[in-house]
C-alpha cells in the first residue's frame, strides 16, 4: 500500500493511456473529485491503437470509474482479483476507515485490469513497491516510455494505467475516487514502465460464491500500536502489519505470551491485516482496554 499524502494521490497503481512519458521521468495527477468518466477533459477509453489484450486493460478499468465504483484502500487485494472492502488509512494526519467499502486501490485496479485483459492474476499481494516484479513474472516487460494503451506506470507510491495521448486512468484516493488525468509533472520519479509482452487468454468466468454458512461478527477495537500479524497465535510465521487507529477483529485465543512496551499477554485477536492477509493473529498488548496477561474486553473466544 502507498504511503503517499492523500491529498494529491494515495494508492498502489495507475495505467498510462498512449503519448510518452520517459521511465526515470516524472509525472503529476492533479487533485479533485472524479465527474462521471472524464476529468480534466479526458473522457475514459482507449486512445489510438491497441491490442485485443490492451485495449481490454483500459476498458476494464474506465468501466469500473464510468460504473461509480469506489475507491478503498486496500480494496482489490483479496485473494481473487476485484474490488473489495479496504481497510483503515491513517497516515500523515489524514484518517479513512475503508473497511466497510467495497473499491480498488491503485494496485488493486490495475491487478483487476491487468487479470480481465490478459488473464493472469498478478497477485493479492502486488502492492506498488513489488508491482513490478509481480508484472514481469506473468508475461509483462520494462519499457523506456509508455507509448502504448495499457501500459502501466509505476511510483514510489503510486501506480497508473496509460490509455493513450498522454492520459491515464487511475484510483485516485478517498476523496477523488477513481479518476481519469493528464499526464504532466509529478513530484514522485517514476520506478517503472511495463507493456504486456506474452499472449492474452479469457479469464474463467466468474462463479458466484457458496453461499456462507455464517458470516463472524466484527467487533471494533482500538489499535494504538502498529501490531506485527502472524499465522498462528503460537508458534505462528510473521506475514505483515495491523495499523494503528480503529480496526475489527472476529475473536480472541490464548497464545504465546508477548512482552511489549512494558506490557505482557499471551491473549491474541483474529482479523484481517493491513498488508493482505485475513484471518491473522495480532496479540492483545497492541490492542486499547486490556491488561496483563488478560483478554480484550467485548469480544468472543474463539
Amino acid at each position: 500500500m502507498s504511503t503517499v499524502t492523500r491529498k494529491v494521490i494515495h494508492g498502489t497503481t495507475a495505467l498510462a493511456l498512449s503519448s510518452g512519458i520517459a521511465a526515470g521521468g516524472v509525472v503529476a495527477f492533479g487533485s479533485g473529485a472524479a465527474h462521471a468518466s472524464t476529468r480534466n477533459g479526458a473522457v475514459c477509453h482507449v486512445y489510438g491503437s491497441a491490442s485485443k489484450v490492451q485495449a481490454a486493460i483500459v476498458n476494464t478499468a474506465c468501466a469500473e470509474l464510468k460504473k461509480g465504483t469506489k475507491y478503498s484502500w486496500n480494496g482489490g487485494h483479496h485473494k481473487k482479483p476485484g474490488k473489495s472492502t479496504g481497510s483503515v488509512y491513517d497516515q500523515g494526519g489524514e484518517y479513512y476507515n475503508d473497511t466497510h467499502k467495497v473499491g480498488f486501490d491503485c494496485s488493486g485496479l490495475v491487478r483487476w485490469a491487468v487479470y480481465k485483459g490478459t488473464g493472469r492474476d498478478i497477485g493479492a499481494g502486488a502492492y506498488t513497491g513489488v508491482e513490478g516484479n509481480a508484472l514481469r513474472q506473468h508475461g509483462w516487460k520494462k519499457v523506456s516510455k509508455a507509448t502504448q494503451p495499457g501500459d502501466v506506470v509505476v511510483y514510489p507510491g503510486h501506480t497508473v494505467i496509460y490509455m493513450g495521448a498522454g492520459k491515464v486512468v487511475q484510483a485516485e484516493g478517498d476523496v477523488a475516487g477513481l479518476t481519469t488525468q493528464k499526464l504532466s509533472t509529478e513530484s514522485e520519479r517514476v520506478t517503472g514502465i511495463y507493456r504486456y509482452a506474452g499472449k492474452g487468454s479469457t479469464p474463467p468466468p466468474t462463479k458466484p460464491a457458496p453461499p456462507a454458512k455464517h458470516h463472524p461478527k466484527k467487533v471494533y477495537k482500538n489499535v494504538w500500536a502498529q501490531a506485527p500479524s502472524y499465522t498462528k497465535a503460537s508458534g505462528g510465521r510473521k506475514v505483515g502489519v495491523l495499523h494503528t487507529g480503529r480496526n475489527y477483529f472476529y475473536c480472541q485465543s490464548k497464545g504465546s505470551e508477548v512482552h511489549f512496551d512494558g506490557y505482557r499477554n499471551n491473549w491474541w485477536l483474529k482479523t484481517d491485516d493491513d498488508s493482505g492477509n485475513a484471518n491473522v493473529w495480532v496479540n492483545a498488548t497492541h490492542v486499547s482496554g486490556g491488561a496483563n496477561d488478560a483478554r480484550i474486553p467485548g469480544l468472543r473466544t474463539c
